[in-house]
């Protein structure tokens, strides 16, 4: 991945492991996520990094 692409960045590699895993677990509960949930949860996870939000578009 390019350099300037991985500045723009809202999470990490590990971050997004952690998103997959969140979405596999609810998914696991017969609880397939909405978009709202997963922007919730990446704001959550975001917050850690210092930034202040995810875009409309984030979850595409």
């Amino acid at each position: 991945m390019k350099e300037q692409q991985l500045q723009r960045r809202k999470l990490t590699p590990q971050q997004e492991l952690e998103l997959v895993s969140y979405i596999e677990k609810l998914t696991g509960r017969r609880l397939p996520p909405i978009r709202e949930m997963l922007q919730n949860f990446a704001l959550l996870i975001v917050k850690t990094n210092g930034e202040q939000l995810v875009g409309k578009s984030w979850v595409t």
